[in-house]
């Protein structure tokens, strides 16, 4: 739904096809990492609104996890795909 443009060591820069309020918090799905941040810029794009965001976490390493924990149940990797991960917008 969105486009990562840049990131730092604590922050991020993305595209978005709408606003996002300024300090909400917001959950980023990449398909490797979680990411989990609030709102310090919003402000019209050419193709939608630039939205900066400070990280507070961030989870890296999530399909390792998932076969690690497959491996750990006697599960075999090849059972099921890693799952893809959803579109969930802002958390509370």
């Amino acid at each position: 739904m969105g486009r990562i443009l840049d990131t730092s060591g604590r922050g991020l820069r993305l595209v978005l096809p709408f606003a996002v309020t300024l300090g909400a918090a917001v959950r980023v799905d990449s398909p490797d990492a979680l990411l989990l941040g609030e709102v310090c810029h919003c402000g019209p794009a050419d193709d939608g609104f630039t939205v900066g965001l400070v990280l507070d976490q961030t989870l890296t390493g999530l399909g390792d996890l998932v076969r690690l924990n497959r491996s750990l149940l006697g599960e075999s990797a090849r059972e099921a795909p890693v799952p893809a991960p959803q579109h969930t917008g802002a958390y509370e």
